[in-house]
């Protein structure tokens, strides 16, 4: 089962798919991506990537010399490679659920994480826990909403309190 978490950005997809990820503890292996704000202005100012165990690393950031970007933001993708994959490469050895916040953009800049995920949609063995974007921003993205054991959860202000247990349900852990 693929475990699709969409919304518009800031609807709590992430604080969602966090929530899930604890109450699951340690059959759930893989990271979360969040954002990096400069400490005296408070402005975002790129994102990082965090893997369930508490490595992480900044991938995106407005500083960086990549011509790699989104919006202002510039992509690297070896900094995220370097957190992202062994974390799930490690999810799918240990058979839990894999979680990946998010598929999105910036991520799918490493042709080795989408080529991970594309043989993630390939394979029912796997249980997946995501987030994904509402619009279909890249081939992967569509792909894995049109594959045939996704489930897409779409989070407002309005659910997002009530998401992590409909979540849990629809993995089977309630």
């Amino acid at each position: 089962m693929k475990v699709l978490i969409t919304g518009r950005p800031g609807s709590g997809k992430t604080t969602v798919i966090r929530k899930v990820a604890a109450k699951l503890g340690k059959k759930a292996h893989g990271f979360y991506t969040g954002e990096v704000r400069d400490e005296s202005s408070g402005r975002r100012r790129g994102f990082s990537v965090t893997t369930t165990e508490g490595e992480s690393g900044v991938f995106a950031d407005v500083s960086f010399d990549t011509p790699l970007r989104v919006s202002s933001y510039k992509v690297d993708v070896e900094r995220f490679e370097a957190v992202a994959l062994p974390a799930v490469e490690k999810a799918l050895k240990e058979k839990g659920v894999v979680v990946i916040d998010e598929i999105g953009k910036m991520e799918l800049f490493s042709e080795r994480f989408a080529a991970m995920v594309e043989k993630i949609i390939g394979d029912p063995g796997v249980t997946l826990l995501a987030t994904v974007p509402l619009k279909d921003v890249h081939p992967v993205v569509k792909a894995i909403k049109a594959a045939d054991d996704a489930v897409l959860v779409h989070v407002t202000e309005a659910n997002r309190d009530d998401a992590p247990g409909e979540v849990l349900a629809l993995l089977g852990q309630a």
